[in-house]
């Protein structure tokens, strides 16, 4: 009878992180509510068949074929978007870590964690906690999938199955149809398999010509769109004027912004990692270049501007207003110069087939951004592709770390202590928001009950929580979705408001 075998240290440290994301963010999901666009697309999918309305939304509306049929199942039923949400970022948290190729999973996954908690509020809200901001989340996790059922493939020449073959196609078919700059960097990722095969073993894969010519057709069928053609001569009339180049221009300084500047724990992160991996190499080989010199200078100049704002604050100095102004020419000629070095870096201090990882991640999160500037509405949750490829990024380099054990368990303890932070942080403000929802609930249903009323004044939720649950006057199509989803009479006019106190206190006056 053969013995068996406990589970590896790696097996258990993946499988405990793995249940965490998973009860976190399956708990954040059951906290927040509906929002914005959620209300209406929950009426629509409950109207008539989503699948024909999703084809009818194509036609007057948007491209995005499979994010509006996403819509149109799923807002209607929040229970399934709790589960889906949670499943998302586990599976997400999974290939990040699977695909940084780590020797041992602690550091890395906690430093991946630390990295998916702390993003930006305005991505957190608009991706992690908003119902409709999942069909950005969605080709994220679908992206890294394809790219970990790949990967070895190119390495060793392996056969690919007929499963594994189906399965990418349908990924890259259902990418192309869901959002405009991630179904580009699928195509440019198959073009560079192309290349990167051809160069290495002299020939051409079929499985991978198949992947560019599914991606692009998907992405020609987004871009055909007659809604999405019209909605942008219509909305957008000035910006279709512009030439590519001027439109680049246009949107360089956001690209900075939403890039270097706003992801500051991301960037900090990214800079360190690399800046640890060329002192590891002087210690290694007891020599100090002039170019290690040279890159560690600049990444400790990103991690000066990383700190500025916080400096401006207490020091209002005019070198720190440059640094923390996207349109400064400083920031558009040192974040080039940045984004250059760390090719360096790749190109000096790595080699092989983790080199040639690198390089491909890293293009792919300049181009999640970079093609963002070609669109007149460039806003945080595009950069969602960006900054998890960034934190791949980040997880390739620092799993290839030679370091000691003391000083390994000296950063877990910092990553442990960290993403707890970031957890309390999150497990507090959306306890909050539930407890505030709860409260406008109950106005809700005063309003409701007295549907002769005029003036409707429903409670906003804390700020930095729930993207566009509150409505501004001008804003008649949320109004009118609000008032409908929620039954209210829909002559009512609905005014938001702020409470004079913190929430806590406010609530607690309340009895809540």
């Amino acid at each position: 009878m053969k013995k068996l075998q406990a589970p590896s240290s790696n097996l258990l440290i993946l499988l405990s992180f793995s249940i965490f994301i998973f009860v976190f963010f399956y708990y954040i999901s059951s906290l927040v509510p509906l929002a914005g666009d959620d209300w209406g697309y929950a009426i629509n999918g409950l109207a008539q068949n989503p699948l024909i309305t999703a084809f009818e939304f194509y036609q007057s509306w948007s491209g995005r074929f499979f994010s509006e049929l996403y819509g149109f199942l799923i807002t209607p039923h929040k229970e399934i978007w709790n589960l889906l949400n949670a499943f998302l970022f586990t599976g997400i948290f999974i290939l990040t870590l699977k695909l940084a190729s780590s020797k041992e999973y602690l550091l890395t996954g906690l430093v991946i964690i630390f990295l998916m908690l702390s993003v930006k509020d305005e991505l957190r809200m608009e991706t992690y906690t908003w119902l409709m901001g999942t069909t950005y989340v969605i080709p994220l996790f679908l992206s890294l999938l394809f790219f970990y059922t790949n990967y070895t493939h190119i390495l060793d020449q392996s056969k690919l199955s007929i499963f594994k073959f189906s399965i990418s196609m349908f990924i890259l078919f259902y990418i192309g149809l869901c959002m405009e700059n991630i179904a580009i960097l699928m195509v440019v990722s198959n073009i560079i398999f192309i290349i990167y095969y051809y160069f290495r073993y002299k020939k051409l894969k079929f499985e991978y010509i198949a992947y560019l010519l599914t991606s692009t057709l998907s992405f020609i069928i987004l871009r055909l769109s007659p809604g999405a053609s019209a909605r942008l001569i219509r909305d957008h009339a000035d910006w279709i004027k512009l030439n590519p180049f001027d439109q680049i221009i246009e949107n360089f300084p956001k690209f900075i912004q939403l890039t270097f500047l706003d992801h500051r724990y991301l960037v900090f992160l990214l800079s360190i990692s690399l800046g640890m991996t060329i002192l590891l190499n002087i210690l290694k080989s007891k020599t100090v270049r002039v170019y290690d010199i040279i890159h560690l200078l600049i990444l400790g100049m990103s991690l000066i501007i990383n700190v500025s704002l916080q400096m401006q604050s207490r020091f209002p100095l005019e070198i720190f207003e440059m640094m923390i102004n996207p349109k400064s020419s400083f920031n558009l000629i040192f974040w080039v110069i940045y984004a250059i070095t760390i090719y360096s870096i790749v190109w000096n201090y790595f080699n092989g087939a983790i080199r040639d990882k690198l390089f491909f991640f890293m293009t792919l999160s300049g181009l999640g951004n970079g093609v963002m500037m070609l669109s007149p509405i460039f806003g945080y949750r595009s950069t969602l592709y960006t900054v998890y490829f960034l934190i791949l990024f980040i997880a390739i380099v620092v799993s290839h770390w030679s370091i000691k054990n003391l000083t390994k368990i000296i950063l877990v303890i910092i990553f442990t202590f960290l993403s707890f932070n970031e957890t309390k942080s999150l497990i507090y403000k959306y306890q909050l928001v539930n407890r505030v929802h709860n409260y406008r609930l109950s106005e809700i249903s005063y309003y409701a009950d007295n549907p002769e009323t005029v003036d409707a004044w429903i409670i906003r939720y804390p700020i930095y929580t729930i993207h566009s649950g509150d409505i501004e006057e001008w804003d008649i199509y949320h109004q009118d979705v609000f008032k409908k989803y929620y039954n209210l009479n829909s002559k009512m006019k609905l005014f938001f408001y702020a409470p004079e106190v913190n929430y806590e206190e406010f609530l607690k006056q309340k009895g809540w």
